[in-house]
This record gives C-alpha cells, structure tokens and sequence, in this order.
C-alpha cells in the first residue's frame, strides 16, 4: 500500500513528504439515491496509518451521475462529499464523520424537461487534515441529492469506473 516510508530515526524537515498510499475501490458498486437530501456513503472507507501531529493530503476522483428520474424540473445536480475519521465505516452507512471536501457536479436544463438528462463526469476531489491521534484513519466519499424532489444522484465503484484516490503524508 505505501509507496515509501521512513523510520522512527530518519528526520524530515517540514514540508517534506514522508509517506505516500495508493487507492482503488473497484468492487463497492453503484450508489443510487432517489430524491434524497440524507448523505449517504458512496465508496468503502479506505484505510491507512496516521502519526499525531502530520499533515495528510487526500485526492482522488470518482465518476459520478446526477439526473432526474420523473417530474419536471431543469435540476440535474448532485452533491459530492470527502469524509476522514478513525472509524471504519460501512459502504451507504449515513452515519459520517469530518467532512473536508463538499462539490456540486451537475448542470440546470435551459427549460423544464421530464426527460431523465443524466450528466456523467468526474468528481475531483482534495482535502486535508492534521492528525490529531496516532492511529488508523480512514476516508470515503459520500454524496446527497440537492433536494427531496425527483432529483436522483449516482456514484460509481467498478472495473469499468473505477475510484482512485491517493494520501501523502507531509511533515508540519
């Protein structure tokens, strides 16, 4: 999982990175969200080392589709989202932890249209945070729908459409 790593004698000056880890989550699967507002879990919770007192850099991308299921409204947006904490949360769990990324991927129709319009795209994603413990730490993203009307919201997790993200570890 780390690319690199130091030991307990090596000294770093700050801003230096210490320790790098690589993620994929190709087998989760799709979450679909019907016209929900509650956040949702939309990747399993990667996991990896923390030392109390080092900033991690979290950044990734996950391929999303917001789009409107029935109704007429010009809204396809969907809220995406990047948690960290030192819970091990469960794929869908609404239950999340410190948020540090909030996006809006999507578009507004011209004029109202019933028809589904899904957009397809990328969710880029950074965030960063100072561990405040040395532990296991873990991150995951989660989305939401803008409303509880027929807005609809997806997020992917496969072969096809894979989530990559990626932690480095810089010394403060």
């Amino acid at each position: 999982m780390a690319n690199f790593s130091t030991t307990g004698s090596d000294t770093f000056p700050a801003g230096h990175v210490t320790n790098a880890f690589i993620f994929t989550d190709v087998d989760s699967g799709t979450v679909n969200l019907n016209g929900t507002t509650s956040i949702t879990m939309a990747s399993k919770a990667f996991s990896f080392s923390c030392i109390s007192g080092r900033k991690y850099v979290i950044s990734g991308s996950q391929t999303m589709s917001p789009y409107q299921l029935s109704g007429s409204t010009t809204d396809r947006r969907q809220n995406n989202y990047l948690y960290y904490g030192t819970t091990d949360r469960t794929f869908l769990d609404t239950t999340l932890d410190t948020q540090i990324f909030h996006g809006v991927l999507g578009r507004y129709l011209i004029a109202v249209s019933g028809a589904e319009s899904p957009s397809y795209g990328d969710f880029s994603y950074e965030g960063n945070f100072t561990a405040g413990s040395t532990a296991t730490h873990y991150f995951y993203t989660a989305i939401s729908c803008p409303n509880s009307g027929t807005a609809r919201g997806r997020a992917y997790n496969s072969a096809s459409e894979p989530h990559n993200a990626s932690v480095i570890e810089i010394m403060v």
